[in-house]
């Protein structure tokens, strides 16, 4: 994935229109997941990354939607950088926007998981395992963006803890690891 968003920048089209692009989707989704209804609140659980920067637009697309967005960030804002940081400048002006703290998500209607991307290897620990869980535990659907947080997007494995997702919004084409292993029926 990280190879064709590549391809995709060097032809010109920035990495921020991609998020925009990815965020619009990730919101469609979203609110078909709330059925429409008057009021909504979403959470959106946002990484550092990538995945954090299709987060963090989503949330503002959500906001111009009518939904009421709450972002919580795994990690350290100022570690965010380049087209994720803009995006998070674009949705701090629409959203309330969190540092994670393990007192849990809060009451919503939708949980939007960018956490975690394609990219991801390995075993979720710490903070961002405790807002896998929260996300798992907060009893609103869960829209993934590409995969679910902690599954390898290259083996579908989730060595440790991962989001159960009801819907994943897939940018480009189908992950293999949301096709295999535990990814498959995470996703």
């Amino acid at each position: 994935m990280r190879a064709a968003d590549e391809a995709t920048i060097s032809s010109g089209v920035p990495s921020a229109t991609l998020m925009d692009r990815a965020g619009r989707a990730v919101a469609r989704a979203a609110i078909r997941e709330t059925g429409g209804r008057y009021g909504r609140r979403a959470v959106v659980v946002c990484g550092r990354g990538n995945n954090g920067g299709d987060g963090f637009a989503a949330a503002r697309e959500l906001a111009r939607a009518g939904v009421t967005v709450r972002c919580v960030v795994v990690g350290g804002l100022d570690d965010i950088s380049g087209a994720a940081r803009e995006h998070l400048r674009r949705a701090a002006n629409v959203a309330e926007i969190l540092p994670w703290a393990d007192t849990g998500l809060g009451p919503c209607d939708v949980i939007v998981d960018a956490l975690f991307g394609t990219g991801f290897r390995g075993r979720a620990e710490g903070g961002a395992a405790r807002a896998i869980e929260a996300m798992n535990e907060g009893g609103a659907p869960v829209v993934a963006v590409d995969i679910p947080s902690g599954v390898s997007g290259a083996t579908g494995a989730a060595d440790g803890p991962a989001v159960a997702a009801g819907v994943t919004v897939v940018m480009a084409a189908e992950k293999l690891g949301t096709a295999v292993g535990s990814g498959s029926t995470l996703a």
